[in-house]
């Protein structure tokens, strides 16, 4: 059921980048396989994605033709998928061949909470990490393609936190558990 409502709302708002737990991804591409093998189509993409591969070797890209169908299926804009896990790692999955397109490790910090900017596209993520027995939080951004920016420590935990961009220059609004609102922007400055 809950599925159903996820697909109706990538199409209604034309989602481009979805964040989601690996549970939950998992789901959306065991949903995509059901439907590939109710229309008989497995043997088809397989080969399709082998021919897709062989080709890139030479510079042609056609897995934007190749998917058209499934990227549709998901609202026709989205171009990628983030999920933390438990590891330490952040996972992202391109909409082109829905492989993960990179693993970004942030271990031994434990990503809680994942954000995409609007303009620039950084992956921004709260985590945590255990020492001594004492949480401690931090700040991960990251460029879209993976690379990582900068870690920052923070004092505090992430209740919740929004993004808007003005003049081409990203900014996040923080709510700590501590009760103060912290904003950052593109140089990643921390201000309260």
């Amino acid at each position: 059921m809950l599925e159903k409502y996820i697909k109706q709302n990538l199409i209604e708002y034309e989602v481009s980048v979805f964040v989601g737990v690996p549970l939950l991804i998992n789901k959306m591409y065991e949903t995509i396989e059901k439907e590939i093998e109710k229309q008989g189509k497995t043997k088809l993409i397989k080969n399709a994605i082998k021919i897709s591969n062989f080709l890139l070797k030479f510079h042609i890209d056609i897995r934007k033709k190749l998917f058209k169908q499934i990227v549709n299926a998901l609202g026709g804009k989205m171009r990628l998928i983030v999920a933390g896990s438990r590891d330490g790692s952040l996972l992202l999955i391109s909409t082109q061949d829905f492989i993960f397109s990179r693993v970004i490790s942030t271990a031994p910090i434990i990503p809680k909470k994942v954000l995409i900017t609007e303009a620039w596209g950084f992956i921004v993520s709260e985590g945590v990490e255990i020492d001594s027995g004492i949480m401690q939080h931090f700040i991960n951004v990251c460029t879209i393609d993976g690379d990582l920016i900068r870690t920052e420590k923070i004092d505090f935990g992430v209740n919740c936190w929004n993004t808007w961009s003005e003049n081409g220059v990203d900014y996040v609004c923080i709510g700590g558990d501590n009760k103060e609102i912290y904003i950052k922007f593109n140089d990643f400055v921390l201000l309260s």
